[in-house]
């Protein structure tokens, strides 16, 4: 499994402190995720060994360096590659796969009214708009948004409270945020109203969510 770095921008007398960069970043990210140290690594680097190798050998620890190397990359064993996500979970990945999927949508789809809603609210944060703000920013009437989200099925409250359910999961297990921040980032101001609202969609409380 191997990765490469290529200069396309010229980056000149900063290459070397950019790619140092980026593969420990990488290299960082891949031992993060897996919980482990990386096996049988090797980074190449294109640039003769400067005097301060040895720096290298200390932030790169347990990787093989190689330098004057015909191209950047990092070069890990393919069975590195179905090694599990220490972070796993299975909620965020099927919010990511919802996201994905209605991305997907839009991109097939111009015409779809629920999409483009869904689209707007995910891009707010707190301040969703009114049915009628709504049907302006998508440069249509009330009446005529209303009938399109109709034709497909569905409504304005309902899209805008698949949308804050979704995000009020994503919220409580993913992130530390208070209670009272997520409320707020929701578009709710009341705390205890956000807790009722909990209740009615999932049947408990915003703590019981965030323990499980």
């Amino acid at each position: 499994m191997q990765l490469r770095i290529e200069d396309t921008l010229g980056w000149g007398d900063v290459g070397e402190y950019i790619c140092l960069h980026i593969v420990g970043a990488i290299c960082l990210l891949l031992e993060t995720v897996s919980g482990m140290p990386l096996p049988d690594t090797r980074v190449a680097l294109t640039y003769p060994a400067p005097a301060w190798a040895g720096e290298y050998a200390t932030r790169l620890r347990g990787v093989t360096l190689a330098f004057d190397s015909v191209a950047n990359m990092i070069d890990v064993p393919e069975s590195f590659a179905s090694t599990a996500c220490i972070t796993a979970d299975a909620s965020a990945f099927r919010q990511a796969v919802r996201l994905c999927e209605r991305a997907e949508a839009r991109h097939q789809s111009d015409g779809d009214a629920a999409q483009k809603v869904l689209d707007q609210l995910l891009d707010r944060q707190g301040d969703y708009p009114s049915l009628s703000e709504m049907a302006k920013a998508l440069h249509m009437s009330d009446r005529t948004l209303n009938r399109k989200l109709k034709a497909q099925g569905t409504s304005y409250q309902v899209l805008l409270d698949d949308v804050r359910q979704e995000l009020a999961v994503w919220y409580l297990r993913q992130t530390d945020l208070p209670v009272e921040a997520i409320a707020e980032r929701l578009g709710y101001r009341d705390t205890s109203n956000f807790a009722r609202t909990c209740k009615r969609w999932f049947g408990v409380t915003p703590l019981v969510i965030r323990a499980r």
